[in-house]
């Protein structure tokens, strides 16, 4: 089980969630089963919860697995054999206290960085019958705890984007004074407009533009 600031963070969740599926499978030749004992695979399963995801995509619960697809012929394999493993991806929402409850509910009440803690309390003693004994207040307190540090997490995650985009765009902006700057030594030194373009690899039309002050 695994928590996602993103659930796009430049590929699908799912992809990843296949292979560490695969990887749980792998891992246990040896010790679940040995040879080719292959019929003592264990199902495993790859759970995702996305605490923070676009408006479009909120309250909502997908299920990946392997099933079977005949093509030809009557099935015969029994679906355990196929059925080993799961991907399931959870996108919370916002807490809406007309929502009716359920697993998307409870953990988008305990998630939420919007709910006190005491709202959040209240929530579950009402909705949900959760006794908010001094174990349980403090299960709650910590699960509050979590949500905090998911969203600085992906604040910090977003904050560091920037800056990583600022100083790529500083970069460039660095190549483009460069190349102008020869440019302009070129075209004093008498080349032709074609012969600056193709030395510093940029198109006919923008060296005319950075020279159009500079008597060509």
């Amino acid at each position: 089980m695994e928590i996602r600031t993103k659930d796009k963070p430049g590929y699908e969740l799912v992809t990843r969630g296949i292979y560490y599926c695969a990887r749980m499978i792998s891992e246990q030749h040896g010790t679940v089963f040995t040879n080719e004992h292959y019929e003592k695979i264990q199902k495993v399963y790859s759970i995702w919860i996305c605490p923070s995801v676009a408006k479009c995509r909120q309250n909502g619960m997908f299920c990946y697995q392997v099933i079977e697809k005949p093509i030809l012929g009557e099935p015969y394999v029994k679906e355990e054999n196929n059925d080993l493993m799961e991907v399931v991806v959870l996108n919370l929402g916002e807490v809406d206290g007309n929502s009716e409850p359920s697993a998307s509910h409870l953990l988008s009440t305990l998630f939420s960085t919007k709910l006190p803690l005491e709202e959040k309390k209240q929530i579950l003693s009402e909705n949900y019958n959760i006794a908010m004994v001094k174990e349980m207040e403090s299960e709650v307190s910590t699960m509050c705890n979590l949500s905090d540090a998911i969203e600085n997490r992906g604040r910090e995650e977003g904050e560091a984007i920037g800056r990583e985009a600022g100083r790529k765009e500083g970069r460039k902006e660095g190549v483009i004074e460069q190349a102008k700057a020869t440019a302009i030594r070129m075209n004093k030194k008498g080349l032709s407009l074609e012969d600056i373009a193709e030395a510093i690899d940029f198109n006919i039309e923008t060296v005319k533009k950075w020279l159009a002050p500079v008597s060509i």
